[in-house]
């Protein structure tokens, strides 16, 4: 995708192993979309600078999201679904103001792969309003780290909540009921 460009409701696939099924220029956004990755090292989305990526499906995949250069990544009311290593994947030395919010994070029943990932210390990520289900870690970071602002998740049939990074004080820990969450249905309070 092309720097400012704007991709809604698509259905964007790859199933080989070492491209991303979409790629992400500074300031492009997408909305709307189902989006698969590879089997592979691939991500689904592979995303740099100033990228918006809003109310999109992203699963079965090893990784949904690579952040891997830049600052300032916005992922809100997404579904990350399946991600067998990671959901997001912020792999940059240094990131400004990325912001996760509203998203729904799920592994699988027994719990299977990282919600987020950071890799460096230098990060500046909101992280608020997600739900984090069925995974091995929710939140993962290379060091110890007070930098991040981290509140209002629910984590639930998880391995690990956090891993060198501080949950918030308003975090919950309840069962969403999703119901179909095997079949793809997101849909919370049904059970």
């Amino acid at each position: 995708v092309a720097a400012f460009t704007r991709v809604s409701y698509c259905k964007l696939r790859n199933t080989g192993a070492t491209l991303a099924a979409v790629g992400t220029a500074g300031g492009s956004s997408l909305y709307n979309c189902d989006i698969q990755g590879g089997s592979g090292a691939a991500s689904a989305v592979a995303a740099i600078s100033h990228t918006a990526i809003i109310g999109c499906y992203i699963h079965d995949t090893a990784t949904g999201i690579t952040m891997s250069t830049g600052f300032n990544m916005t992922v809100i009311g997404c579904i990350i679904d399946t991600c067998a290593t990671c959901g997001i994947d912020f792999t940059s030395s240094q990131d400004c103001g990325s912001q996760v919010h509203g998203n729904t994070f799920y592994g699988a029943e027994t719990p299977a792969g990282i919600g987020i990932r950071v890799i460096a210390a230098g990060y500046r990520v909101t992280i608020t309003n997600n739900i984090f289900y069925g995974l091995t870690t929710a939140l993962s970071c290379v060091s110890q780290t007070q930098a991040h602002y981290i509140d209002y998740n629910n984590f639930y049939n998880n391995t690990a909540d956090a891993t060198n990074i501080k949950k918030g004080p308003n975090d919950t820990a309840v069962n969403p009921s999703f119901t179909d969450a095997a079949g793809g249905n997101f849909a919370i309070g049904s059970a």
